[in-house]
């Protein structure tokens, strides 16, 4: 029976990694779980919350105020019957020119920065299920490895074995591939136990739906440049969002400062009805130091927004241009380790046939074999790392799992 080596096994496994990434990237869409999430219930909740701010803004303070008002004469001269009064009041502030615009334009930024924290919570979920989805390939990957490692090293001892009850293996041969193959298994077993453990950490964040399949993979997101990334990025679309609340309510409270005249409509039933009167009154309020502060204080949150937008912004084009350098770089190291894993696995094969030579001692074929094994690990680790890095631009660029609904508006001051 034919012996399989390491050298078989690697090339069968890289051969059906390499035609299992060929295959046309499976369809498969994590959004279901995503809707699912508590993170997710949160961000609806405060969105709602959002929007209901933004109603109370439009509707104002006008409330409607009804008073009920008697009296009991004491003058001598009147009879019994005629020394009562009564007198009911309705009344309401009246908004002046100008205020319900500004509520108007203040709700609709309300509304705007409750989907911009919403589109932002969606972004974050979605890039920890990627960041998952990346750590348990890249355990699966290794596991798949070692497990092809420790079936080299198995049929290597057996093949001792066997010779060595022929007499024709050395007692210590038979003990360094005995020994090697614990050293597999234990690596294997080490690595079945983190394959597990990123498998339900991605599970608990998907829920009841199904894992991935091996063959899928993030769309390219070809063509993005930093500019592109950082339009879009989320953060700073809320962090615009939160500085157009700021300025929309400081004008909001700027107008605020001269408060609403008050109109009554007032019936009177005096001296038991003997007499009766129906008028109009107004209040004018004048405003005071509380308001004043009031809108000082709106004016130094809308300058904080600002500041804090030149900052979202700074930091949105350095996440892009990070983002896109990690990934150039994820691209020129899984072309070195491609290279170096190449050549490892060569000098490995060499020590392998010098070996069966006799030219070779076991020792320095087991050492060259670790090397070739810890190559092409790191070779299928950055590869996933490189598929991460795809994946996160895709998301940032939204190509990968939008948020559904109405986009963020991303509209003038």
């Amino acid at each position: 029976m034919k012996r399989w080596t390491l050298v078989g096994l690697l090339a069968v496994w890289m051969s059906a990694w390499t035609s299992t990434s060929a295959q046309t990237p499976a369809i498969w869409s994590p959004e279901p779980a995503l809707l699912a999430s508590p993170a997710w219930r949160a961000a609806l909740a405060g969105r709602q919350e959002q929007g209901a701010l933004a109603a109370q803004t439009r509707a104002g303070s006008g409330e409607w105020t009804l008073s009920l008002a008697t009296a009991q004469r004491r003058e001598p001269l009147l009879q019994p019957g005629s020394n009562q009064d009564l007198e009911l009041s309705l009344q309401r502030p009246w908004r002046l020119p100008g205020k319900a615009a500004a509520a108007d334009l203040a709700g609709s930024a309300r509304e705007d920065y409750g989907r911009a924290r919403l589109a932002l919570a969606w972004r974050e979920q979605a890039e920890r299920l990627l960041a998952q989805w990346a750590a348990w390939r890249r355990e699966t990957e290794g596991q798949a490895l070692l497990q092809a490692q420790r079936d080299s090293v198995a049929q290597e001892v057996a093949a001792l074995t066997r010779r060595r009850q022929l007499g024709d293996a050395a007692p210590a041969e038979l003990l360094q591939a005995e020994a090697a193959l614990a050293g597999a298994e234990s690596r294997l077993a080490q690595g079945r136990s983190a394959a597990d453990e990123q498998r339900r950490r991605l599970q608990s964040l998907l829920g009841d739906a199904p894992l991935p399949p091996a063959t899928w993979q993030a769309p390219a997101a070809q063509g993005t440049n930093a500019a592109q990334l950082s339009e879009q990025d989320a953060a700073l679309m809320l962090a615009e969002a939160e500085a157009r609340l700021s300025r929309r309510l400081a004008e909001l409270e700027r107008r605020e400062q001269r408060p609403d005249p008050v109109l009554a409509v007032r019936a009177l039933r005096g001296r038991s009805g003997e007499e009766r009167v129906l008028g109009l009154s107004l209040t004018l309020p004048f405003g005071g130091e509380g308001r004043s502060q009031a809108g000082r204080a709106a004016e130094a949150r809308a300058a904080a927004a600002e500041a804090t937008l030149d900052q979202a912004r700074l930091d949105a084009q350095l996440r892009a241009q990070q983002l896109l350098r990690q990934l150039e770089l994820a691209q020129q190291q899984l072309s070195l380790q491609a290279r170096h894993a190449e050549a490892l696995q060569q000098h490995a094969d060499k020590l392998a046939r010098a070996y069966a030579l006799g030219e070779a001692q076991l020792g320095d074929r087991w050492a060259a074999r670790r090397q070739a094994q810890e190559a092409a690990l790191a070779q299928a680790q950055a590869r996933i790392d490189q598929q991460l890095l795809e994946g996160r631009l895709a998301l940032a660029s939204g190509r990968l799992w939008p948020m559904s609904g109405p986009p963020v508006t991303r509209s003038s001051p």
